[in-house]
């Protein structure tokens, strides 16, 4: 028999973060329910070819389960609807999303094994928001099959064809992706206004050591947990645009009503900063949530009453 404490801890870690239920995962190892549910508490020590059926079941080796190392971050809400960016998908949207969570955790434990705090007690609120924006679009131009590729540092927008990077003035545009990320309930924005693709994605800051849900801004964590992504096309009169003296920067905030009107694509329930979900559902019009789990994308007529 094998040690089974952590051996279950790491095997109801996984088995949530990949949205399977008790039922499910012992259908697919071919194991009692009754004893997936005794190894994830501890209470029965698996056998070796128990610990082998559930590993596959799961997909990963079972020296990952032991030490716990693949059972890695993953989003927790589900996908509402199809993007209209040309050649983005909601699933590849969702994949980025992971493989930010991915870098992120990383960082996070290099940093808290050399007994530093985490990133996102390291560095401003700003500085986070265009760290993980440049990471998820990193992410989103590999999963392109190079249909888009990253453009230069510091220029708009962030996504451009392939061979069409270059510096975009307030006067000239290229078509492409930009991503905006924000904290909490705070509306994307950028320097100037700029008629493009965009997707905006939004974010709290949680306890690692409570995560699961979000209570409000006073009780702001160490970890990057996205809420909301957001997709869709842009023009200049979408945006309001401030430049007044003693002003820190001229800034773009994507207006209210044109912002509500965006593509809801990734949404997580469990962790909106707003006070009312029914109030937040209706202005973004997307059906109702009736699951915390990934699912596949969903039309609009889906879920909806």
């Amino acid at each position: 028999m094998l040690p089974g404490h952590k051996f279950g801890e790491h095997v109801q870690e996984l088995r949530k973060a990949k949205g399977l239920s008790m039922e499910k995962l012992a259908e697919i190892s071919g194991l009692d329910r009754t004893a997936i549910g005794l190894i994830e508490r501890g209470e029965r020590d698996p056998l070796l070819t128990t610990a082998l059926a559930i590993s596959a079941a799961l997909g990963v080796g079972l020296q990952d389960l032991l030490t716990g190392s693949s059972a890695p971050r993953i989003p927790t809400g589900r996908l509402v609807q199809e993007p209209e960016i040309p050649k983005i998908s909601a699933r590849a949207i969702l994949d980025a999303l992971s493989t930010t969570y991915s870098v992120l955790d990383t960082i996070d434990d290099a940093l808290e094994q050399s007994g530093s705090p985490k990133l996102a007690r390291l560095v401003e609120t700003a500085n986070l928001s265009a760290f993980v924006g440049n990471l998820f679009a990193g992410a989103l131009a590999r999963s392109s099959g190079g249909v888009w590729e990253r453009n230069r540092p510091h220029t708009h927008p962030d996504l451009v064809p392939p061979g069409g990077q270059t510096k975009v003035s307030a006067k000239k545009s290229v078509e492409g992706v930009e991503v905006k990320v924000a904290l909490d309930t705070n509306g994307p924005k950028g320097h100037l206004p700029k008629a493009n693709w965009y997707i905006t994605m939004r974010y709290v800051l949680v306890d690692s050591s409570k995560a699961g849900s979000w209570k409000s801004s006073d009780d702001r964590g160490d970890t990057v947990v996205v809420w909301e992504v957001k997709a869709d096309r842009l023009e200049r009169e979408d945006f309001a645009f401030s430049s007044t003296v003693g002003d820190s920067g001229k800034t773009a905030p994507i207006k209210t009503a044109a912002f509500n009107e965006m593509t809801v694509v990734y949404f997580d329930e469990k962790y909106l900063p707003y006070a009312s979900l029914s109030r937040y559902v209706r202005q973004n019009r997307i059906p109702v949530p009736t699951q915390s789990t990934l699912g596949p994308p969903k039309k609009l007529d889906e879920g909806s009453s």
